[in-house]
């Protein structure tokens, strides 16, 4: 059994069970512990300096790797749940419709977008215009007026507020499976300030893995 919970190949090519896994930890003489909401991260984990493994919250059964994400992301933000009304409440939200009344989505991923640099939304305001600015939100919207000359304009939302980003058809043409596909995106830009409206001019942009149940609303 790995730390990342992949299980490896068996000596015949086909996938071992979960329980011959842990079986054959325990045989090595590997502590399996059980899920713990708690403790366990989405796959397998190491716990501690001595051989054992905590199972992760996707191999519980229906629940698989993206219910497990999300609510790692709703507990490392909001702290453990308190009981199992706590997760259970939070877990109807996530599961039925996509959307957590905790927070918004982007709040989860808060502290790993700003180990990457990324400012909020509401950092921008006292941000200096002409420098370089990592954002990222969901996408709301993608404009493309008929008289602005190609140019899109993509609305970003995170849990602060929303971003306005502009992009030239040049970019737009470079990244476009990106800009026309991804629910949420990073783009690295120029801040730009005119007449009190805060825009960020798109150089680059990648996808933001985060699930959402709305579609932005786009150009025809």
């Amino acid at each position: 059994m790995t730390a990342t919970g992949n299980p490896p190949r068996s000596r015949g090519g086909g996938s071992q069970s979960p329980q011959s896994l842990v079986a054959g930890a325990r045989r090595h003489g590997v502590e399996v512990l059980r899920p713990d909401v708690n403790a366990s991260a989405v796959g397998a984990s190491l716990v501690g300096a001595q051989p054992r493994v905590r199972l992760g919250l996707s191999g519980v059964r229906r629940v698989g790797e993206s219910l497990a994400r999300r609510i790692v992301e709703t507990r490392a933000a909001g702290g453990p749940y308190a009981d199992m009304a706590d997760l259970e409440e939070s877990v109807a939200d996530l599961w039925a419709t996509g959307i957590t009344t905790e927070g918004y989505p982007t709040r989860f991923l808060r502290e790993r977008l700003a180990a990457r640099g990324v400012t909020a939304a509401s950092g921008l305001r006292d941000a200096e215009a002409g420098r370089r600015v990592l954002v990222a939100g969901i996408v709301t919207h993608r404009q493309r007026p008929a008289t602005a000359g190609g140019t899109t304009f993509v609305n970003l939302e995170d849990e602060t507020g929303l971003v306005n980003v502009i992009c030239s058809p040049g970019v737009w043409t470079r990244h476009r499976v990106v800009a026309r596909t991804a629910v949420a995106l990073v783009v690295h830009g120029r801040l730009e300030r005119a007449e009190g409206v805060t825009n960020v001019i798109a150089e680059r942009m990648w996808p933001l893995p985060v699930a959402v149940a709305s579609r932005s609303r786009d150009f025809r």
